[in-house]
């Protein structure tokens, strides 16, 4: 016990360092006491060897072959989502948009983590939903839970502080819910031995990994699966709203497609067209999903840029200060796209997933998923704010997972 030093870090060159060349210095992560015991296994939380066996197991279900298979799943729920904007499109009224990405997300990751096909999208009483939206909702952290912030400062009172929040809050009693369903989810599995379908499970099954940790895994992955990519989606579609030109662009860039109605069956070509890769990774820097620190623990003695970083040092990188830094980016403030194009940019101010060994194990099933929503979603409508929008959405922030109450659009069918 006793004090332990903590360097923070904004510095680009600092985070290759710290990230990629001297990895092997610092390949943990800090320990996140306060996590439930439904993540405390998870790979997020996991440190040396066995987060190395675990990174190494998991790794295949996110092989380039297992996203594009998972892309029809998109394509599905998108289309159910499509019928809904449509009606939406009728009304001529604004919409809640972000509500209607969550359900999406829910419904993709459900199916391609776990094989459940859902009802979110279309039935407002989907317990799934309502169980995730209040998880999010109410998500505890030390900020905002007097019994985390008790687990944190006195990590022996941990145990009871977890016990009483599963019981007492609705968060709590919402996470039992939902990891209480994916158990009973993967024991199934497990009794049958079904691992021949394209999800995620199948591959955690066939991995040697114990029970507790496939649950624990299965949990994480539908956490990340779910809030991150619709906020991603929600923030980049209000911003396109907000920028008319920008949207036009894209939407220019999409009917050159040999047939843009039929965007199913260019996945390799829309995963590369540069317009929209670049509104993707300028929504992102501006509007990141997770806005807290990339954060390590240094596990052995090194110096970079002439500081020693001692063995227990842990070490942050904060993600929102970098990508709104003006010493990294011109006008860092402004959403301008053409700056993913015109010159290349510092890999390592660009940290959304995190960088290195250690980054986010999902980022290219992630950007899949984003990219052919709003890809789907502007070839068919036009979207703007309503009239009495202001300049700026309200920001919250649950346990550095960045959120806003609602987002207000109005969809108009584009005339062919």
């Amino acid at each position: 016990m006793g004090p332990k030093l903590f360097i923070i870090t904004e510095d680009v060159d600092d985070a290759k360092e710290i990230l990629v060349k001297k990895f092997e210095c610092f390949t943990d992560r800090q320990e996140m006491d306060f996590l439930s015991d439904s993540l405390k296994n998870a790979i997020i939380n996991q440190k040396g060897k066995r987060w190395r066996h675990s990174r190494a197991q998991l790794s295949p279900a996110f092989s380039t072959a297992k996203i594009r298979a998972m892309s029809h799943s998109v394509h599905k729920h998108m289309d159910i989502l499509s019928t809904l904007l449509h009606r939406n499109a009728r009304s001529g009224q604004a919409f809640d948009i972000y509500d209607l990405y969550k359900r999406l997300t829910l419904s993709v990751i459900s199916e391609c983590a776990f094989g459940l096909s859902s009802d979110c999208l279309q039935a407002e009483d989907c317990p799934f939903a309502f169980h995730a939206a209040t998880y999010f909702r109410q998500l505890p952290s030390p900020e905002n839970s007097s019994l985390m912030a008790l687990s944190v400062i006195i990590p022996e009172f941990a145990p009871i502080c977890e016990w009483l929040h599963t019981r007492i809050s609705d968060a709590g009693r919402s996470e039992t819910w939902l990891a209480y369903t994916l158990s009973q989810v993967i024991e199934h599995r497990m009794q049958t031995g079904d691992t021949s379908r394209p999800d995620v499970i199948s591959i955690l099954l066939a991995s040697g990994l114990g029970r507790e940790e496939i649950v624990n895994n299965g949990f994480a992955f539908l956490l990340a699966g779910y809030e991150t990519t619709s906020t991603a989606l929600g923030f980049a579609t209000w911003l396109l709203a907000r920028h008319p030109d920008v949207q036009q662009k894209l939407y220019e860039e999409l009917m050159a497609l040999p047939d843009p109605e039929q965007i199913h069956q260019y996945y390799d070509q829309v995963m590369r067209l540069p317009y929209l890769n670049a509104v993707y990774k300028e929504a992102l820097r501006l509007f990141p999903p997770i806005t807290f620190f990339v954060n390590r623990t240094c596990t052995r003695d090194c110096e970079i840029g002439g500081v020693l970083y001692t063995r227990g040092t842990q070490v942050g990188i904060p993600i929102w200060n970098i990508l709104r830094s003006s010493d990294v980016w011109e006008k860092p403030n402004d959403f301008i796209p053409e700056r993913f194009l015109d010159a290349p940019t510092n890999p390592f101010a660009w940290l959304p997933f995190g960088a290195g060994p250690r980054s986010c194990i999902g980022m290219r099933f992630a950007q899949m998923e984003f990219k052919i929503a709003i890809a789907r979603t502007l070839s068919v409508f036009t979207l703007r704010l309503p009239e009495n929008s202001k300049w700026a959405l309200p920001l919250t922030n649950s346990t550095a997972l960045l959120s806003t109450p609602e987002i207000q659009v109005i969809c108009e069918p584009r005339r062919k």
